[in-house]
């Protein structure tokens, strides 16, 4: 039967960086895993999940199971909100045209009051 004096506490690794986890894990002399023992952890990202938990007292060399988090996706997100909107082509740069549209009670047409220089283009005299 194991001895507290055995034992050795589990670091915090959650928000660190893998290299970090592994170091700190290192010197507190548990191992850190993957959860899929076919499934190599990733050499760059960020520890979002880890058991045991930390503080928990375990023998010297176990394994503590991390999920970590790459940014992949995020990192997808970020590029695409980071890039320029798609330009309109011509037809789309010009003002829409102002016909009218029908009342929602009456079924009528409503009356658009005209702006200068807002279509200005599209009246015929």
């Amino acid at each position: 039967m194991s001895t507290q004096a055995e034992k050795v506490l589990v670091p915090a690794l959650v928000g660190l960086e893998v290299s970090d986890a592994h170091e700190l894990a290192f010197e507190a002399r548990v191992v850190v895993v993957s959860a899929d023992p076919d499934v190599p952890l990733p050499v760059a990202g960020t520890v979002v999940a880890q058991a045991p938990s930390a503080g928990t007292r375990v023998a010297p060399a176990h394994p503590v199971v991390v999920a970590v988090d790459t940014g992949a996706a995020v990192g997808a997100v970020a590029a695409a909100a980071s890039s320029p909107p798609p330009r309109p082509d011509r037809a789309t740069r010009r003002a829409p045209r102002h016909r009218p549209e029908p009342h929602p009670v009456a079924g009528g047409p409503v009356m658009v009051e005209h702006v200068a220089g807002v279509g200005d283009d599209d009246i015929s005299g």
